[in-house]
């Protein structure tokens, strides 16, 4: 063994203390970020299937709108209905009724400033929902069917509010 030997032979001892100092580092480092991410792991978004058992008024979900307290607010073919966490709250159109809605169909909501909802449903024209009296009120769209025959300002198909509260009406043939 010459002094080359030793010499190659305590090379490699320091390369093996450095890698094993990197290494530990890493490893140290790599567990403070696990740490770190434990809070982030426990916040993970959690689904539940919500099905027409659980007593949303249709299969077909057509939006989806979560309002300033944090109710879900589902369209859907059948109707109108509002989900806390536990349960349905159901509205659907009612002929009898001057402040229920004027169509099941509901294509679109967005809600305003105030909490209230705009809803646009299929065939029923713009509601407004006030959330205070739990009433529905219709606005009519100026229609003129000169301009578009096949136009019908009762089928909204989006609505889009502005950060400035302006309001976008989508309908079909307008």
């Amino acid at each position: 063994m010459g002094p080359n030997f030793l010499y190659f032979q305590a090379l490699i001892k320091l390369f093996m203390r450095i890698f094993l100092s990197i290494l530990l580092v890493l490893l140290l480092v790599n567990q403070n970020d696990l740490s770190a991410q434990e809070p982030i792991l426990a916040n993970v978004v959690r689904f539940e299937n919500l099905t027409v058992q659980d007593r949303l008024p249709s299969h077909r979900v057509l939006c989806v709108c979560q309002d300033q307290r944090g109710f879900m607010w589902f369209g859907t073919e059948e109707g109108l209905c509002r989900y806390d966490g536990f349960g349905f709250q159901e509205f659907f159109a009612d002929i009898n009724d001057p402040y229920s809605l004027k169509n099941n169909a509901i294509r679109s909501i967005v809600e305003d400033q105030f909490g209230n909802l705009w809803i646009g449903s299929d065939g029923g024209g713009l509601h407004y929902f006030e959330q205070k009296t739990w009433r529905f009120y219709s606005y009519p769209l100026p229609y003129t069917p000169i301009d578009h025959p096949d136009a019908n300002p009762g089928h909204i198909y989006s609505i889009l509010r502005t950060q400035d509260e302006q309001y976008w009406i989508g309908s079909y043939g307008q």
